[in-house]
């Protein structure tokens, strides 16, 4: 059976976490969907700390690693590579390969990209921790602590239970039904990737400013499309450094100002979040009812 989808997920210096992320994109935690129906194509962007082939291949021969024919401080670059290296007609690209996976995301967008041909599919943004991360390490959050977070729901157990240890990220900041910044897990058919042109490689920002917010951006424009948001499912994000969110939050308005003013550069215009009414699919599991305002 030929993969239908192909998730490209860029690492960079992520021993500790990228394991984690790839565990729950494997066919032993996603729900509802066969090895064979997808793959996950990991590209890796050089650092003193490399994940390596050895690492990736344990989670079966679905998965595959390549290393960034260009490393760059952007991931642009890293998930176009990981795209011209991918077999499926349709794509999951995730930009950062520290976001944890809720277990029925695959088999859902697959359900939607078989009824939708021209669909779109965002997911909400979550970190874990008990806040935003810019604020959770203000207060001591730390790595031990989100290993502590995790242990006490049992993970991988119960993937859904990661609902119950994270708060939404900046992209998610208006709720899991607001619309969205960016996702940082966006389904997509291949030929949509392909009119897009794919991430822009003139963001050059650390860890690519807003070029995951443009794709989201342009994806919306486009005509004909069906936009949806998947319910009941998320990203989770670990601790990892990462360019905003082990910034200070004093600091942050600095840093975000140079991103928007790259992206007023390349595009002519301020940025503005999509508001394109959105198509929302999916189930809403027990741990994530709070989430969406549900109790029964």
């Amino acid at each position: 059976m030929t993969a239908r989808l192909s998730v490209v997920v860029v690492v960079h210096d992520m021993q500790r976490e990228a394991p984690r992320t790839l565990l729950s994109l494997s066919p032993h935690y996603q729900r509802g969907v066969a090895p064979e129906e997808y793959e996950v194509l990991v590209v890796e962007n050089a650092s003193p700390r490399m994940l390596g082939e050895a690492a990736v291949s344990e989670f079966g021969a679905s998965f595959r690693y390549l290393v960034a024919p260009e490393p760059a401080g952007s991931p642009a670059c890293a998930l176009n590579a990981g795209v011209r290296a991918s077999a499926a007609p349709a794509l999951g690209l995730m930009i950062d390969g520290a976001r944890m996976v809720t277990p029925g995301a695959v088999s859902l967008a697959l359900r939607c990209l078989e009824l939708y041909p021209r669909a779109v599919i965002g997911t909400a943004g979550m970190h874990l921790g008990p806040d935003q991360q810019q604020r959770s390490v203000a207060h001591g959050y730390s790595g031990e602590t989100e290993d502590g977070l995790l242990e006490s729901v049992g993970w991988p157990a119960d993937g859904d239970r990661l609902w119950e240890i994270g708060a939404t990220s900046g992209s998610s900041g208006a709720g899991v039904t607001a619309p969205l910044a960016e996702s940082c897990l966006l389904f997509m058919p291949r030929a949509i990737f392909e009119e897009l042109g794919g991430y822009d490689e003139r963001f050059c920002s650390p860890g690519g400013g807003l070029v995951n917010l443009d794709l989201y951006r342009r994806a919306s424009e486009l005509p004909d499309i069906e936009w949806m948001t998947l319910i009941g499912e998320a990203t989770f994000h670990q601790l990892h450094g990462g360019v905003t969110t082990s910034t200070p939050e004093s600091e942050l308005p600095g840093l975000l100002g140079g991103f928007h003013g790259e992206y007023e550069r390349l595009r002519g215009q301020p940025y503005v979040i999509p508001h394109r009414s959105a198509l929302f699919v999916g189930h809403v599991s027990p741990p994530a009812r709070r989430w969406y305002g549900s109790r029964g």
